[in-house]
């Protein structure tokens, strides 16, 4: 079980907020949304792609001490903006997927979950859940992850239309960051 003194909070420097705000502009040409449709998700695609950027740049400092891998995983995306990045975030570490959301409900980041579709998942993947808050500077907060065979076995089909079809783990029930920072040291 993790408690808020397990979540790490990384703030974004401010001489890279530009190339951050950068690569999501270059990220926005349409896709599909599984919580988003229509004119929602062309409302919302800037800050979805935005939000996207600012947790995976924080997951590539915090795991690999730079935004190097971040960075080198962009320039492959925006080189080839219709293929995909197949879940590559960052570069050097192929098997970890950073799931960023914006925090809206709480500023509690044991008060959300982890969702993975299944469209998403991949057999030995590691997914990370980052959430970034609306206030500046921008920070994640990178709060857990967990193995792909340790999603649950069903995807939810409970009372909240958004997370029906996705794997869910509450954040509280993920394995601690630090604990995932060993691993990749290994």
């Amino acid at each position: 079980m993790l408690y808020t003194k397990d979540v790490v909070k990384q703030i974004i420097p401010q001489e890279d907020v530009a190339k951050v705000i950068e690569n999501a502009t270059k990220a926005e040409i349409g896709g599909s949304s599984n919580i988003r449709s229509g004119n929602d998700r062309k409302n919302k695609l800037g800050t979805d792609q935005l939000v996207g950027q600012i947790a995976t740049y924080c997951g590539s400092v915090y795991l690999t001490g730079s935004p190097n891998g971040w960075s080198k995983a962009r320039d492959i995306a925006n080189a080839n903006p219709y293929v995909g990045d197949g879940g590559v975030d960052i570069i050097g570490l192929d098997n970890v997927d950073i799931k960023g959301s914006l925090m809206r409900r709480s500023q509690n980041p044991l008060d959300y979950r982890l969702l993975v579709r299944e469209r998403e998942r991949h057999k030995g993947w590691i997914y990370v859940l980052g959430l970034v808050p609306k206030s500046r500077p921008y920070t994640t907060h990178l709060v857990g992850w967990t193995y792909d065979e340790d999603l649950p076995k069903e995807t939810y089909s409970g009372p909240i239309s958004v997370l029906r079809g996705a794997y869910v783990i509450e954040a509280k029930n993920l394995r601690g960051m630090s604990d995932l920072l060993e691993l990749i040291k290994i």
